[in-house]
């Protein structure tokens, strides 16, 4: 009797899909969030970064735990078959499982100063017209310099993902 390959199937799919889905979703907001955020008056500006940061810190993290719970399920089958030759495929997913995660490790150890002072500077701006044209003083950075910094660290948050992605689909087609 054959073995069933349809839960295999389900998951390489899904972890696929996740990791794929998570890095164009990270990557959507360097290549064009940013650069129309940038348009806009600083209040406005902050306003905006804030409300888009407010949707990621919720819908990120459970994508990336669909990714990591396919991929880790995908190497422990392959490591739970007896006298298996697939344990460079159950690597390759543990590997994919580890990089679903990637933005859970990245953004705190790489971007949560850049979030931090953007944050305190959306709250600075809280009293002032959506239209007005102002900049913090003293400040190190200018509301402008954060939102491009924060963009291009974005853009290493996304990476995670979309190797993970690349790497799940690779073991999959081993």
């Amino acid at each position: 009797m054959a073995e069933n390959f349809t839960p295999i199937r389900v998951a390489q799919t899904v972890g696929i899909t996740a990791n794929a889905f998570l890095a164009g979703n990270l990557m959507t907001m360097s290549f064009y969030a940013v650069p129309t955020l940038l348009l806009a008056p600083t209040p406005l500006l902050l306003r905006q970064w804030r409300k888009m940061w407010n949707l990621g810190k919720r819908s990120n993290p459970p994508i990336a735990a669909i990714g990591l719970l396919s991929n880790a399920y995908l190497a422990y089958k392959q490591y739970n078959t007896p006298l298996s030759t697939n344990h460079p495929r159950g690597e390759m997913y543990a590997i994919a499982a580890f990089l679903s995660a990637w933005l859970v490790l990245y953004t705190p150890a790489f971007m949560s100063t850049t979030n931090g002072q953007l944050l305190e500077a959306a709250e600075d701006m809280e009293g002032f017209d959506v239209g007005e044209e102002v900049e913090a003083q003293g400040k190190k950075e200018s509301a402008r310099q954060l939102i491009d910094k924060w963009g291009v660290l974005n853009l290493g948050r996304s990476a995670g993902p979309l190797v993970g992605a690349l790497v799940g689909l690779w073991a999959s087609l081993a």
